[in-house]
């Protein structure tokens, strides 16, 4: 979540980043090109359908949270560690998992259905997005959740991005791979 964040802080507010280090998150516009012509992208972002939902706390919590357990990956759960107990203690607090969902409710991409008409997305606006700072995109190519259609033309919004790929991770490429994401940050900053 901290990257489609971070990307419109670094776009809004220039003056307080030097470098912007992102790690398997979407460009905002790339996201929402891609959203507009990759099904493929729209049916890996059918999860935020889910977790808009009017009923999705309800929907959560009556399934153990196996949503948001698959999402975290599922061997991140099976091996009991303080930090998945935690997790599972947060998530049934009602204020909590409210609070979580209502980040996704207030995402201004909203995700259309995998087979939307062209008439639904003709109508989806890109926005124009643009990063000035030197920018490090870490990448696991084994994402669920993006096809790499989203990361198309994003030299256009970003002029000085570096990317680096890892085809051996997902997701969450900073708890599989965490040595390479440290030494590529380290090399990034100059250390």
């Amino acid at each position: 979540m901290g990257g489609a964040i971070a990307w419109p802080l670094a776009a809004f507010h220039q003056t307080l980043i030097s470098k912007l280090i992102i790690v398997n998150a979407a460009h905002p516009s790339c996201f929402t090109r891609a959203i507009k012509t990759s099904s493929t992208q729209r049916a890996k972002s059918q999860y935020i359908s889910a977790l808009i939902d009017k009923g999705a706390e309800r929907t959560l919590t009556n399934t153990s949270f196996t949503l948001l357990k698959n999402m975290l990956g599922n061997g991140f759960f099976e091996k009991e560690t303080s930090y998945s107990r935690t997790l599972l203690n947060d998530w049934g607090k009602p204020e909590t998992l409210s609070a979580m969902l209502n980040y996704y409710r207030q995402m201004p991409q909203q995700v259309p259905q995998k087979n939307v008409s062209e008439k639904v997305l003709d109508d989806i606006r890109v926005p124009e997005i643009f990063i000035h700072c030197p920018t490090l995109l870490l990448w696991g190519e084994q994402d669920d959740a993006f096809d790499l259609s989203v990361l198309d033309k994003i030299e256009h919004y970003v002029p000085l991005i570096i990317k680096r790929f890892n085809p051996h991770a997902s997701h969450w490429l900073h708890r599989e791979k965490p040595e390479w994401v440290q030494k590529e940050v380290i090399n990034f900053i100059g250390l």
